[in-house]
């Protein structure tokens, strides 16, 4: 499924008249009664379908609400899926996580998060590795 950007062959910076207008664009290229007559049946329904989706991401994109929650949830699945580093991190400013025994056996270091959680490093990098705080949804990039 195409994203309401993508939809409307859009950019994440565009304004609502963009929207209007790409809205209008693509409505008028794939609403059915604008189709030749004697179109195939797939092609309509495939443009039924375009038009859905437009309609869709047209509603979304307008209201500043419903854009701003989609682009946040948008932005945090990036950062989860993708690991969009917030910051870099030395491997040296990490430290042993929990008692030093038990740690040490489990190699497990761990460095704190401006929230308050922690990021976790199982053993030594031997090059950069990405983490994700515990608590929050920012990921580092742990240098060796």
């Amino acid at each position: 499924m195409a994203s309401p950007y993508e939809a409307l062959d859009l950019t994440p910076d565009a304004t609502v008249a963009d929207v209007r207008a790409a809205f209008r664009r693509v409505a008028l290229a794939n609403h059915p009664d604008k189709l030749p007559p004697g179109t195939p049946a797939d092609a309509v329904a495939a443009c039924a379908a375009r038009l859905d989706a437009a309609v869709l991401a047209a509603r979304l994109l307008s209201d500043p609400l419903r854009r701003a929650a989609f682009d946040a949830r948008a932005v945090q699945l990036e950062v989860r899926t993708e690991g969009r580093v917030s910051d870099t991190v030395a491997f040296a400013d990490f430290s042993l996580a929990g008692n030093a025994a038990e740690a040490a056996n489990a190699a497990e270091y761990e460095y704190e998060c401006r929230c308050g959680g922690a990021y976790v490093v199982v053993g030594r990098p031997a090059s950069t590795v990405h983490a994700e705080c515990d608590t929050c949804s920012l990921v580092i990039a742990v240098m060796p």
